[in-house]
């Protein structure tokens, strides 16, 4: 191995390690199709222009005939367009029981008003339902899916945000024996993010990092790479891309230096406005271990060995600083 000499002058320094690259796999947003189960409180992630799935599961079990009503507002703030959601579909189904894959009537009506929650905006509300006086007497479990689609009229997506709600305000009306029962549930979120793909970190040298990216962005101005103390205090940054046009494809490595030449120890991909402080998503982070450290410690005489004398400098000098880094990182 290309270390064993230099293993055999510090032997009892350091292990030798495995090299393991420290990364953040990004969860996948929703995708037209994926299913959000009973959202009582529930946040629901989709991506701009495409469609989600909200599902309630009823329950009709007495002998007398049943009825439900569905009801989901959402405001449009400032009534633009890219506020607005858009009604796909609605379907109600038995999924158990001697009518399990039979059709219950879905009758869909779709209103609006000024909102009271947001002056100037406007509350859309939809409503599914099997009204009373279609009373259905079959019995059984069963669900009703509502598709709404993250755009507004004419196609026009969803502007990104972390917390659009739908306020389900009488979410299920069931009528058992003529008594009907019904109740509120928390607040869904719809969460408009900003970006798909992936974007993984690895550590070059003590100073440096890479991120291998893969991504669409749909909002913001710029990718920053920001770094970190271990104790989470804010220590400088790197534009590492600028775009004006969206939506934007970036699809590269990218080294990234620390800027002030001090060793990395945490990383942030971050995606921003063309302030960045002002950050839409954090897309992914890197925390340095003593485990990178270690590898990178024994690799160091390897690389010296070929480097001019600018290169062997600067290896000298991580050689000796490595030590300091790796007392403070975590396992």
């Amino acid at each position: 191995m290309r270390t064993e000499g230099f293993r055999r002058g510090v032997g009892s320094i350091l292990l030798v390690f495995v090299l393991v690259f420290s990364m953040i796999s990004v969860a996948p947003l929703a995708s037209p199709g994926d299913l959000i189960y009973n959202p009582g409180g529930t946040t629901i992630e989709v991506a701009q222009g495409d469609n989600f799935l909200i599902r309630h599961t009823l329950e009709w079990d007495e002998p007398e005939n049943g009825a439900y009503d569905i009801i989901i507002p959402w405001d449009c703030y400032d009534n633009h367009e890219n506020e607005n959601f858009t009604f796909v579909g609605a379907s109600a189904y038995f999924t158990s029981g001697a009518y399990e894959g039979e059709s219950i009537l879905a009758v869909v009506t779709l209103g609006s008003a000024p909102s009271w929650n947001y002056p100037g905006g406007t509350r859309h509300v939809l409503s599914v339902e099997c009204p009373a006086v279609n009373k259905d007497p079959r019995n059984g479990q069963f669900n009703v899916d509502v598709w709404m689609g993250a755009y507004g009229a004419g196609g026009v997506p969803h502007i990104p945000t972390d917390n659009h709600p739908i306020p389900f305000q009488w979410a299920g009306i069931i009528i058992i024996e003529k008594y009907p029962q019904s109740w509120n549930r928390d607040p869904i979120a719809i969460r408009v993010p900003s970006w798909t793909g992936t974007a993984v970190f690895s550590l070059v040298n003590l100073y440096t990092v890479n991120v291998e990216k893969i991504l669409d962005l749909y909002a913001g101005s710029k990718l920053v790479v920001k770094f970190y103390t271990y104790g989470d205090a804010f220590e400088n940054e790197n534009v590492i891309e600028n775009f004006s046009t969206l939506p934007w494809h970036v699809e590269e490595n990218e080294i990234v230096r620390h800027p002030e030449g001090i060793g990395v120890r945490k990383a942030r991909l971050d995606l921003t406005t063309d302030d960045t402080e002002n950050v839409i998503s954090t897309i992914a982070s890197f925390t340095v271990r003593k485990i990178d450290l270690e590898t990178m410690f024994l690799d160091i005489p390897f690389y010296w060995a070929q480097a001019d004398a600018a290169g062997k400098l600067e290896f000298e000098a991580e050689f000796l600083e490595i030590p300091f880094y790796w007392a403070q990182a975590p396992s």
